[in-house]
């Protein structure tokens, strides 16, 4: 969590101005990564950490990170738009 954390701090710097959508942001990888990690190690004990993100947008994205994590599903890495 604190390299996710590290880098929500790097990609809101104003001087590294970022031309994706939001969810296509490090960030936002960084922290669906260590949810699906924390939920594939620590089953329901990792739901604490989603409090830990700064930005409830993405704490959605992570919650079904983790939820996929605990039910075995791999990790998808990426955005999903459309079908």
């Amino acid at each position: 969590m604190s390299e996710a954390h590290y880098q929500y701090i790097e990609d809101l710097d104003p001087q590294k101005a970022q031309n994706a959508p939001r969810p296509f942001w490090p960030f936002c990888h960084a922290y669906k990564v260590a949810i699906h990690w924390a939920g594939e190690q620590l089953v329901a004990d990792g739901e604490p950490l989603l409090a830990e993100i700064p930005d409830s947008d993405f704490v959605t994205l992570s919650t079904i990170e983790l939820a996929a994590a605990m039910a075995g599903l791999p990790q998808h890495y990426g955005v999903r738009i459309g079908r």
